[in-house]
């Protein structure tokens, strides 16, 4: 299907009017969301924390990965493949410095953000919140697949079973 498919928002100013010429190269910040899905970094609740990013000279690439049109509708064999297609492909506009690359993510965000910055050698620098040890199962019905896959493949993950929902929504 559509696991490669993201969404993207990139954010170069606060105010969004495109940044000088003569404009010295931001650092990029890839920022991702968790389990909630959709874009929250996209989002009015994320722009406080953006706008600050943005003054202190950082771009923002805000990246949706499932639970948005065109996107997969679930948590589940996420393709790093599509994530890193879309950070590289950012990295090449004039205003991004491309060697400064930062990633950043919570809880299944920062289980993304360290399987990629672990398999991408352009992403310089890592913001782990939250994050496991191990990929985690995909958040379908049947909890029988990965939450992320590279080149078709599914990577490993650590099982769960439907009776231990419960249990972790009541955290």
């Amino acid at each position: 299907p559509n696991h490669a498919k993201v969404a993207t928002q990139l954010y170069l100013t606060p105010d969004g009017t495109p940044p000088q010429a003569d404009a010295p190269k931001r650092p990029l910040l890839v920022a991702v969301g968790g389990a909630e899905g959709g874009n929250p970094w996209a989002g009015p609740r994320a722009q406080a924390m953006r706008n600050r990013f943005l003054a202190d000279g950082y771009a923002v690439l805000a990246i949706g990965y499932f639970g948005l049109p065109d996107t997969p509708a679930k948590l589940d064999r996420i393709a790093l493949e599509g994530v890193r297609n879309a950070i590289l492909e950012t990295a090449k506009n004039p205003a991004i410095d491309a060697r400064c690359i930062a990633m950043m993510g919570g809880s299944k965000g920062a289980e993304l953000t360290l399987l990629l910055a672990s398999r991408t050698p352009e992403i310089k620098a890592v913001a782990a919140v939250v994050p496991g040890n191990a990929v985690f199962v995909g958040h379908t019905d049947e909890f029988d697949t990965s939450s992320f896959s590279e080149n078709g493949v599914e990577l490993p993950y650590v099982p769960m079973t439907e009776e231990a929902v419960p249990a972790l929504m009541a955290g």
